[in-house]
């Protein structure tokens, strides 16, 4: 161990050591929370995400900063997949600093928490959680940061290639050119996902003709696109006037999106293009068969899950027994989005003795009736739907209306105060078949790999 220079640090705080695990390499040689991770064998580390890079090699020279200010220098020798025992500070999101025209965060009401009015542009949370990233401000440091540390996949909002139409798109001047963007990734090997919000009359027909034959341009490493409607909530001030699509709006979308498929089939192998969900429930037209989908690659985007859902409700009732291990009997509430999805799933549970299941559908007494997405209601939306309504017994709620940090609802209510209020149990499940199913089948679930082929969150 020696002493070394601490040199310059982006930000000491994103690499502070946040936790030490007992007994691993890091606690032998007395590392300590509290102090911070400068540099691994000479490169500087700038949050968790580098440390985890830098850290798989087997020979590792680390620069300690001491909580008193010190620094030391510290040789390790470690198998290729072991750990070091070190955790650090979480990372801090980077702050978004477009202006899209269809920004949701633009559109919430007043009066809610300080963090839904914060926008993120993170490549790193792309990277690890599917976020979706413009990209249009990215500097040259960061996007060589995203090569050198091999951060593939990432999803890019693309939204369109032409690049007038994406600086106003995203309320900016000078956004990073796609095709560009898209060459220097493919030459690194870098595999991007891209989403195309649409806005009738804005970023569809030619323009979108366009954007998905330059985006198809760069397959494979440009993987694949899905197509995403609008959302618009009431409360747009001051923002440019956009029209919502409607049911009309979204047959023809389908239909083009089946016209592209058939093309990119042809041509690449895959469907390439994908619609989302919600166009399927807007169209009220059933999804296509599961080899549309090829191996799902924007279903964190909202699709695909419908016609998941549907193809292993099919399975499940295959095998369910002909009465429930245990009652089932409550309401189900849902937003207007997924009530189609819910709705078939509770028409076919009901077939079975000992199930008794009611779908109420909550409208968005927070963003208005034009959004239909269980994700964003509200506490006292549920109370509404339940309004003179008597519970029949449990209510069973998307666990996706939830924050995972403390479970509260967007307006800070929480399950309790739904269940001191409608004086019934309240559930939140993640995966709603998979707690019918559980509920139903009782013993005879085999484990959690039975469980998960019946696990699809209900959005």
């Amino acid at each position: 161990m020696t002493n070394t220079p601490a040199g310059a640090v982006a930000d000491v705080e994103q690499t502070r050591i946040a936790e030490v695990m007992p007994g691993s390499i890091a606690d032998s040689l007395g590392i300590r929370a509290g102090e911070a991770l400068l540099t691994i064998n000479g490169t500087e580390v700038h949050d968790e995400l580098g440390y985890r890079y830098l850290a798989a090699e087997e020979c590792l020279e680390l620069a300690i900063l001491g909580t008193d200010g010190s620094v030391r220098t510290l040789e390790i020798d470690k198998g290729e997949d072991e750990d070091l025992g070190i955790v650090l500070a979480d990372m801090r999101l980077m702050k978004c600093r477009n202006r899209c025209v269809f920004c949701f965060v633009h559109q919430n009401p007043r009066g809610l928490r300080k963090s839904l009015y914060f926008k993120d542009e993170d490549y790193r949370y792309s990277f690890l959680y599917g976020h979706y990233v413009t990209l249009a401000k990215a500097t040259d440091e960061e996007i060589q940061r995203i090569i050198d540390l091999r951060l593939s996949p990432i999803y890019i909002s693309t939204h369109t290639t032409r690049p007038e139409l994406r600086d106003y798109l995203l309320g900016i001047h000078g956004a990073r050119r796609i095709p560009e963007l898209l060459s220097r990734f493919a030459r690194a090997g870098i595999v991007t996902h891209h989403q195309v919000v649409l806005c009738p009359g804005l970023n569809d027909g030619k323009e979108l003709d366009r954007t998905v034959t330059e985006l198809a341009g760069h397959y494979p490493t440009a993987s694949s696109v899905a197509l995403v409607p609008v959302g618009l909530t009431e409360h747009r001030r001051n923002l440019p006037a956009l029209l919502p699509p409607d049911r009309q709006y979204a047959r023809a979308t389908l239909l083009l999106t089946e016209a592209y498929q058939r093309r990119f089939r042809e041509e690449v192998g895959t469907s390439f293009v994908y619609a989302a969900d919600e166009f399927f429930l807007l169209a009220e037209t059933p999804p296509p068969p599961l080899e549309d989908y090829d191996d799902f690659p924007q279903v964190g985007n909202g699709v695909g899950l419908y016609r998941m859902l549907l193809d292993r409700l099919e399975r499940f009732m295959e095998e369910a027994p002909a009465e429930s291990a245990a009652p089932l009997v409550g309401h189900v509430i849902t937003g207007r989005v997924a009530a189609p999805i819910l709705s078939a799933a509770v028409r076919r549970l009901n077939a079975i003795a000992g199930v008794h299941l009611e779908l109420v559908v909550a409208k968005n007494t927070l963003f208005g009736d034009s959004i239909g997405v269980a994700g964003l209601l509200s506490g006292r939306c549920f109370l509404a739907a339940m309004e003179g309504v008597r519970p029949l017994g449990e209510v069973f709620i998307p666990e996706v209306a939830l924050r995972s940090e403390d479970r509260h609802f967007l307006d800070d209510l929480t399950p309790a105060d739904l269940e001191d209020r409608l004086r019934a149990p309240v559930v939140p499940g993640d995966q709603m078949l998979e707690v019918f199913y559980r509920r139903i089948a009782g013993s005879s679930v085999s484990g959690a790999e039975e469980l998960a082929e019946f696990s699809i969150p209900v959005d």
